[in-house]
């Protein structure tokens, strides 16, 4: 009996032990598991910062990747020795570039962290300025992206309506009945502009605007001819160095005007038929007239929105009547909207030194409406951004 009893222990004894032995032989499987699994990572991530850094640093290769993945860093060995990486990249819609850092540990577990980058200016507000900009009157800022923001003061005045925020990295002031219905305040982080160089946008052109001589010329770039002063009312004064047109039609297409201005006085477009053109300008752009304009309809992808860009200052002043215009307005120095105005996009003034003179201030005054829904597909450039970082565990 006692022999019996005795066995039935050692049974229920040994029942008992089985798990715990089970615990004991599993445990150090999971412990390597998450071993391998946090190196992994730790090995992915390395290799997307080098990446990350190295675009930073060569902002060119964003410019110039391809749609089909291209080999950055091969088989990189981690310092000690734990696993390695292996980083490829390629362009990813039009304005993009997805980075993927594959690490390779023991057991030949993967990880793969993804990171998606890009140095394309990507509007996030109707008004952006690098320096004090002064808003008045009736304007009003719509939009999902009808936002503003002055790197230098905000001064808001009049019945002025913005749709989302009203910021500014210096100080800020709205009297009158100026409305906000988001936030605002001043002493806000400054917020980066892009890089305004028209020089860099000249092969975008379907005609360019030159001067041979103290003449101008305008050269049509797909062929070659060229044509004087004068050609569909584009004329030439070489003591302003302004193009100048004031006919109610003129050709569609890209226009740059190296080393000079653009002035548009005449009533080209109409709402039904818009005028569909793009003006680029090393030196100012000024319209006074009753425009009705959208980007040229022509231009690659990555430019489609737009409209007016200048290396020094931008000013649309409408006496009487109004203006529409449509796409991204975008001058290096300073922007002046006046008069009634209906702009569908965004306004961007990066605030370089007043070198022109053709506007002295930013300012939007009259019964301007700003429009600014989406992002805007535009080439101008700016620091490199992460959009987006996945992290896919082995």
């Amino acid at each position: 009996m006692v022999i019996a009893i005795s066995f039935m222990m050692m049974i229920a004894l040994l029942t008992l032990s089985l798990p715990l032995l089970s615990v004991g032989t599993i445990e150090p499987m999971i412990a390597s598991n998450i071993l391998r699994t946090s190196r992994g990572q730790y090995a992915a991530e390395t290799g997307a910062e080098r990446a990350l850094a190295q675009f930073i640093a060569t902002p060119a290769l964003l410019t110039s990747a391809s749609s089909t993945p291209t080999t950055l860093f091969s088989a990189q060995a981690m310092p000690d020795n734990s696993g390695s990486y292996t980083v490829t990249y390629q362009r990813q819609g039009w304005n993009a570039v997805m980075i993927q850092s594959t690490a390779t540990t023991t057991g030949s577990a993967q990880s793969v962290v993804r990171t998606v980058l890009t140095n394309t200016y990507l509007n996030s507000r109707g008004i952006l300025t690098g320096q004090d900009l002064t808003v008045s009157t009736t304007t009003a800022v719509q939009g999902a992206l009808g936002s503003i923001h002055a790197n230098g003061n905000l001064a808001l005045s009049g019945t002025v309506s913005i749709a989302k925020d009203a910021t500014a990295k210096g100080t800020y002031q709205a009297t009158g009945g100026a409305t906000v219905a988001g936030q605002s305040g001043g002493g806000k982080p400054t917020v980066s502009l892009p890089s305004v160089t028209p020089s860099s946008l000249q092969s975008y052109a379907d005609y360019i605007l030159e001067t041979v001589g103290n003449n101008g010329r305008i050269r049509v770039t797909a062929t070659g001819q060229t044509f004087n002063s004068g050609w569909n009312g584009w004329s030439y004064n070489r003591s302003t160095r302004i193009w100048s047109n004031s006919r109610s039609t003129i050709p569609a297409g890209t226009y740059y005007a190296n080393q000079a201005s653009i002035g548009i006085t005449g009533a080209a477009g109409t709402s039904a038929n818009p005028w569909r053109a793009t003006l680029i300008a090393t030196n100012d752009i000024t319209i006074t007239g009753r425009v009705v304009m959208a980007p040229d309809a022509t231009t690659s992808t990555d430019g489609s929105d737009l409209a007016l860009v200048a290396g020094g200052d931008i000013l649309i002043n409408i006496a009487s009547g109004s203006a529409s215009v449509t796409g991204l307005v975008a001058a290096n120095e300073q922007v002046k909207l006046s008069g009634t105005i209906s702009l569908t996009g965004a306004v961007i003034a990066a605030g370089a030194a007043n070198a022109r003179g053709t506007v002295t201030s930013n300012s939007v005054s009259g019964n301007v409406t700003i429009s600014n829904s989406r992002q805007l597909r535009n080439p101008l450039q700016g620091p490199v951004q992460v959009l987006s970082w996945t992290t896919v565990p082995g």
